[in-house]
């Protein structure tokens, strides 16, 4: 698993990560305090340039298990995690890749 966004505390977008030839990506996005008030975008891109936001979430929780908190992404060459408001909390998003269903990271 990579992280995307650690603990984060203000604006701003991760460092984008090479996926490599994975054929499904699973992003999870979660704050240990709950995140209200703050929205974090998880994007894809061909290029590093242009990004597609994939999933916006609103006010993350402590437990990442609802739907509105995480995205399967088919493959893509590059994926981050960018925090476009923040109002409280420590907010976080992890990855994990699959290439024909084994674990890439």
């Amino acid at each position: 698993m990579v992280t995307l966004l650690n603990a984060v505390v203000a604006t701003g977008a991760g460092t984008p990560y090479a996926t490599g030839e994975a054929d499904q990506n699973l992003v999870v996005v979660w704050s240990a305090a709950g995140a209200a008030g703050s929205t974090v975008t998880i994007e894809s891109s061909v290029d590093k340039v242009n990004w597609i936001t994939e999933l916006s979430v609103s006010a993350p929780t402590a437990t990442p298990v609802a739907s509105t908190q995480r995205v399967y992404i088919p493959a893509s060459p590059f994926i981050r995690a960018n925090c476009t408001v923040w109002a409280a909390g420590t907010i976080t998003a992890q990855l994990q890749s699959w290439r024909q269903g084994k674990a890439t990271n």
